[in-house]
């Protein structure tokens, strides 16, 4: 369901610049690895939370090619570290497109996939505008903050029809 197949099949057209897989897989990856072009870097192990920012830090495009998904929690911490998006259409991903942090390709779509790598890879003018944009709605919409606002006012309205 993450499309890490969809990703590496795109990634083949990819000629300067490297991806990596970050996280323990929950599946055997065996055959993604064996598949995987030569600029493909695989870490396959738990990330301690201490080791995250400088993952992020590192990293120019986080790319979630998910074929289903509601949300994801790797969405929420690249944007808590204003990183540009390239998201697959599935679940809420859209709504991040459409808040300008991301772009979305159709899920499962490989060849919109690699076009939107390769676009973005080379338009640091457009990486820039959606780090911009996913600074913004980390700061905004979707910071904690406006969560917690939320969640109590959703409680205030629950204790007072109670």
């Amino acid at each position: 369901y993450r499309g890490l197949d969809l990703l590496i099949d795109a990634w083949r057209e990819m000629e300067v610049a490297t991806l990596w897989l970050v996280g323990r897989p929950r599946m055997d990856i065996s055959g993604l690895v064996a598949a995987a072009p030569a600029s493909v870097r695989f870490l396959t192990r738990y990330v301690d939370d201490r080791e995250i920012p400088a993952i992020f830090e590192h990293a120019d495009l986080c790319v979630l090619p998910y074929t289903e998904i509601d949300q994801s929690g790797v969405l929420a911490t690249a944007l808590a570290f204003g990183k540009p998006m390239l998201l697959s259409d599935a679940g809420g991903f859209p709504e991040v497109a459409a808040a300008g942090a991301a772009e979305c390709v159709p899920a499962g779509d490989v060849a919109a996939l690699g076009s939107a790598l390769a676009s973005l890879v080379a338009d640091e003018a457009r990486l820039a505008t959606l780090s911009t944009g996913a600074q913004r709605l980390a700061a905004g919409e979707w910071s904690w903050q406006r969560a917690a606002e939320r969640h109590l006012d959703l409680y205030s309205r629950l204790i007072a029809t109670g």
